[in-house]
């Protein structure tokens, strides 16, 4: 017999922001699995869209731009990501990191928005 576990219901992002209201346009949908080596950082860059990840091996923080907030994942946890606000993945540990993240985009819409200057002051 099937179960079904929701395993993530909500209406804010994993810094506790609310999330705005869904795209209006025609539909895309973007599922991307991304490998985060060890000891390695993303990009600085925010979303203008909503998008939701699963952790399937491996454990990385993410961390806003500003310094308010971090928050730390690890294999099996979800997370609603944050809509326009700066931030980046950070992988400490000595161990790859595997995600897979869906994004219920529009057609043609960047799924990210880099920062590049705020790599310079770190």
């Amino acid at each position: 017999m099937a179960t079904t576990t929701t395993v993530l219901r909500t209406d804010e992002a994993w810094n506790g922001e609310k999330l705005p209201d869904h795209l209006i346009g025609k539909p895309e949908i973007v599922i991307n699995k991304v490998l985060i080596p060890p000891k390695t950082n993303l990009p600085w860059h925010h979303h203008d869209l909503m998008s939701y990840a699963y952790v399937i091996r491996g454990e990385f923080y993410i961390v806003l731009k500003d310094g308010t907030k971090e928050k730390h994942f690890k294999q099996g946890d979800v997370l609603c990501e944050t809509v326009g606000s700066i931030h980046r993945g950070e992988n400490r540990s000595d161990a790859e990191c595997e995600l897979v993240v869906f994004y219920p985009s529009k057609k043609d819409m960047p799924l990210s928005v880099l920062h590049p200057e705020c790599e310079v002051s770190k």
